[in-house]
């Protein structure tokens, strides 16, 4: 009886926790997005990523981590991963402070990961992409923690660079 017991708790572990993906669409919570450990690159993901979306908009930490990890998970998917960048990029203007420490908890935490993903709405229109440049790094740049100053600096560096490049293609 003992080892039915465990049988049956072992079974539901691992179900719970290759359910984990689905069972945070189900409800999104950040307690829930802290308990996905895989998401497998189905057809469904790239729709399934509104749910995530959402939950970044509207500030959840462990949401933008959650993005982040998909995104180190997902890497041949280029559809998914471009996604996930710009989802992820467009929480800096809002959550500055979120997206750092996210950053920081992440495995490429050095290479201020999605800083410059700003989407397809904005291709060919560069003004539109050195204003939104612009807007994240006063952004990062307002975030006065100082756990968080290396990583600041890395990622507000990396917009000025881009911010450059940017400037040299319009040749102002």
């Amino acid at each position: 009886m003992k080892y039915l017991a465990l049988f049956i708790l072992l079974i539901s572990v691992s179900t719970n926790a290759s359910n984990s993906w689905e069972n945070y669409l189900n409800l999104p919570t950040p307690q829930n997005a802290s308990l996905v450990n895989s998401v497998t690159n189905s057809s469904q993901i790239e729709s399934e990523l509104d749910i995530l979306e959402i939950q970044i908009i509207a500030g959840d930490l462990q949401a933008i981590n959650l993005a982040l990890r998909i995104s180190e998970w997902l890497k041949q998917s280029a559809a998914v991963s471009e996604r996930l960048s710009v989802i992820i990029g467009r929480s800096i203007r809002s959550f500055p402070k979120k997206y750092l420490i996210a950053l920081n908890l992440s495995a490429n935490s050095n290479q201020c990961l999605d800083i410059n993903s700003n989407g397809l709405e904005y291709v060919d229109r560069i003004r539109a992409q050195m204003y939104e440049t612009e807007q994240r790094l006063k952004a990062i740049l307002s975030v006065n923690d100082t756990e968080l100053t290396l990583i600041k600096n890395t990622c507000a560096n990396k917009l000025k660079e881009h911010h450059s490049f940017l400037k040299s293609i319009i040749g102002n």
